[in-house]
């Protein structure tokens, strides 16, 4: 696995949060008043103090609400691309997660400490600061702060002032700390090769798909 956004992997040391509440299984009160286009034409059930749904009759349920389930816009849970995103991200960090246990790292401690040896070769002589490092891996600066202090602590890494910025701080992959990311990068891949294998010609229009959600659209 080449680090990424991913560190997301981030996921990362901490779990993505459910798409809404469809990874529930009930639901709150009735959904979102919506503005009627005129006085004289009530929506749906308002005049009678109904639900304040878009849909002028009862033939029109919205989701699961003619049974008083989920306010979704969709059919069936299939059907949501954020449901199936968090569903597969959530196998994919498992995965992640135990191929990764043999070498004593949490995935976003492997995202972090992988990323700062590809940035240190990739991007010397420049030194490579902890913002820096965040931005490549997107994650949180506080939460980075915090992971790169535990691999300071185990000797992977150093972290000493810039010359330049008294606030900043500059990053070092020690040997061991090369070494490590280097076994563990290969595990990883291999994790990966295996999860999204059966993409098969797929694969290289999904990473493409990734990248545009990554920019933004």
């Amino acid at each position: 696995m080449t680090p990424g956004p991913a560190g997301s992997s981030t996921a990362s040391s901490s779990a993505a949060e459910p798409h809404g509440g469809l990874a529930t299984a009930a639901s709150g009160p009735a959904g979102p008043s919506t503005a009627s286009s005129s006085a004289a034409e009530p929506h749906g059930g308002l005049a009678t103090g109904g639900l304040a749904t878009g849909h002028s009759s009862a033939a029109e349920p919205h989701g699961g609400l003619a049974t008083g389930g989920l306010a979704t816009g969709h059919s069936s849970a299939e059907e949501s691309t954020g449901l199936l995103l968090w569903q597969v991200t959530n196998r994919w960090q498992a995965a992640q997660r135990a191929a990764l246990k043999p070498y004593g790292l949490t995935h976003v401690q492997f995202v972090l400490l992988a990323s700062l040896t590809y940035l240190q070769a990739a991007e010397a002589p420049a030194p490579v600061t902890q913002r820096r490092l965040a931005d490549h891996a997107a994650t949180d600066p506080m939460m980075t702060s915090q992971v790169l202090r535990a691999l300071e602590a185990r000797g992977l890494l150093t972290r000493d002032p810039h010359p330049h910025d008294a606030r900043a701080r500059t990053l070092s992959v020690t040997p061991e700390g090369r070494s490590l990311a280097n076994a563990a990068v290969a595990a990883a891949e291999a994790c990966d090769a295996a999860f999204f294998a059966p993409l098969t010609a797929a694969g290289a229009a999904f990473a493409e798909a990734l990248r545009l959600l990554r920019a933004g659209g």
